[in-house]
């Protein structure tokens, strides 16, 4: 690396190509120099009840290593390829390598060097067990190169894991690479923590009642929908490989096997945080699956009735044949709900984008097919929950009824406070709505769900309800009218009004207000007097303190928001 870079072999090869290649070196001959020097000076004046092992603990149990090890097995294929065309296209750092080589005590080539770092650790662990042959349980060693030989041997395996997954990174990005020549049309598949999963031949229903087939591509974080075309060659040549349409690409096959008789024309791509398996589709598949569970367990039935008719003594061909035909009937009935039943081959995806909300149907060849694809779906969406630092989605851990006010009352939505109760917990207000009157169900979460109180706070359906913080500067001088209804438990629910603007002054605003306050210009004669001068104080700016600060403390809390149907 140094002559490399000395003034007289200038213009062999470039700085960077040499940084690149010799990426962490440095750092790993400090490492073992520094506990070379350790070594020496313990050897130079050397006793008998001197220990060694504490200088294998000291020098491999520092972070520092664990971190300089792993950036040099992360960029050893790099170094490696950085290498290769560096000596294709520099004959003379071509020259150069072949003449260290052979100067070489080894006579090893640069690649086979570039490993060796990695291979010193081992040789360590294999160095300590020939010391702990040698010394005796009762020396002050001992136990110190037990311990070094842990330490030593977890480093190892540390580094084996490190090398191990970079290895099958580096055969994921090839195979991904390999997967983008096949179709047409996709651009910058290969990405660094993109990984392929499994490919799939499907039927999506198109319009006028068309089904198309189509292949779909499901990678770490994103789903691929191609066309799906049988190459001319392909009717010709056998293949001893499955079908595309009933097998999927396994992590230790390439893609080619499969892959090399279609060919494939991208027609969409979807990140997989735009997508979800719609709740219609399980519910479908539950009534499916429960329609055949009854089946089946009719036909455990008659087999028990066709054993207890063979015990009987007296004549009973007659019932033999009737629980035959029975039997037969039900078992051709499942076999055909089985076959038939669109909702155990179908999957309907919902699809989010900025524009709408589109619902995408998939027809899978069979039922386990459409469960297999499901399960590694729904793995992928997790996996890139945690890897961007995501919550999961939450998990349903129990089930609460809710008070009602009156029968019919349905539900609208919820939210969460921002702040806490006088108890200092957190709540949850659940609304509840029938078009008539809309309700308001506050939850506690801690330490145990629990209802606190509901109450009907307004005369129209509920639509939606947000959590707002408290205000940090003055209130804006647009006029709000509250109607403050409190509850026994002090919680304070604010309905404030929300007018909605006409078509024309949205297009002439150019931005749309979700939280607009009501008019300044709207006729106030329906207010009292006194919300009047309060109203016109507002205006202006000025403040009116209500009996004991109350309005002030309020702008220092946070509140709920709640939308209603008749702009409320």
């Amino acid at each position: 690396m140094g002559a490399l870079k000395s003034t007289d072999y200038n213009g062999v090869v470039e700085g960077g190509i040499v940084d690149e290649i010799f990426f962490q070196i440095p750092e790993i001959l400090s490492i073992h120099e520094e506990f070379l020097e350790g070594l020496q000076q313990r050897c130079s004046n050397w006793d008998v009840k001197y220990t060694v092992g504490d200088l294998f603990v000291e020098a491999f149990t520092k972070q520092q290593v664990i971190d300089t090890y792993t950036a040099f097995i992360n960029n050893w294929k790099c170094a490696k390829d950085a290498t290769k065309i560096a000596t294709q296209a520099k004959p003379a750092f071509a020259r150069f390598l072949e003449h260290m080589s052979r100067e070489h005590k080894g006579k090893l080539a640069l690649d086979a060097l570039l490993i060796m770092p990695v291979q010193r650790i081992p040789r360590y662990e294999l160095l300590i067990k020939e010391l702990l042959k040698h010394t005796n349980m009762d020396h002050p060693d001992h136990h110190l190169l037990v311990q070094a030989q842990k330490e030593v041997h977890d480093l190892a395996v540390k580094i084996n894991r490190v090398e191990r997954e970079a290895f099958q990174i580096e055969q994921m990005q090839q195979r991904v690479r390999e997967i983008e020549q096949h179709i047409e049309g996709v651009v910058d598949l290969c990405m660094p923590d993109r990984a392929f999963i499994r490919h799939d031949v499907v039927t999506i229903p198109g319009g006028l009642g068309t089904k198309k087939e189509r292949c779909l591509f499901l990678f770490s974080d994103i789903l691929l929908i191609t066309s799906i075309k049988r190459k001319s060659t392909a009717m010709r040549k056998p293949s001893s490989t499955p079908s595309p349409s009933t097998s999927s690409v396994s992590p230790s096959q390439s893609p080619f096997t499969v892959l090399d008789s279609n060919k494939y024309k991208l027609l969409t791509r979807f990140s997989l945080d735009s997508m979800e398996i719609s709740k219609s589709t399980d519910v479908s598949l539950k009534k499916a699956m429960r329609d055949i569970a009854t089946l089946e367990e009719d036909i455990h039935i008659l087999n028990q009735i066709k054993e207890l008719v063979g015990k009987l003594s007296s004549p009973h061909q007659a019932l033999e044949d009737v629980v035959r035909d029975l039997t037969n009937g039900v078992s051709k009935q499942m076999l055909e709900k089985q076959n038939s039943d669109y909702s155990l081959i179908s999957l309907e995806l919902t699809v989010t984008t900025q524009e709408r909300v589109d619902n995408l149907t998939i027809q899978f060849t069979s039922p386990e097919r459409r469960a297999v694809w499901s399960a590694a779906f729904n793995e992928a969406k997790q996996k890139l929950a945690v890897s961007t630092g995501r919550r999961l989605p939450p998990e349903l851990k129990k089930a609460m009824p809710i008070r009602k006010t009156r029968a019919g009352l349905q539900f609208t939505c919820a939210a969460a406070t921002l702040g806490c109760n006088q108890q200092g917990l957190r709540e949850v207000w659940v609304c509840n709505s029938d078009g008539y009157v809309g309700q308001v169900c506050v939850l506690s979460l801690l330490p145990e769900p629990t209802v606190m109180s509901c109450n009907g706070v307004c005369n129209a359906r509920i639509l939606t309800i947000a959590a707002i913080p408290a205000a940090c500067t003055m209130v804006s001088d647009k006029s709000r009218w509250r109607a403050p209804v409190t509850e026994a438990a002090g919680v304070s629910i604010e309905v404030e009004e929300v007018v909605e603007e006409s078509s024309e002054e949205l297009a002439n605003n150019g931005n749309i207000q979700l939280d607009s306050d009501s008019s300044d210009d709207e006729d106030d004669s329906e207010l009292p007097d006194d919300e009047k001068g309060k109203d016109e104080n507002r205006k202006r700016g000025n403040s009116i303190p209500r009996e004991e600060g109350q309005d002030d403390m309020d702008h220092k809390q946070p509140t709920m928001w709640l939308g209603t149907e008749d702009g409320w």
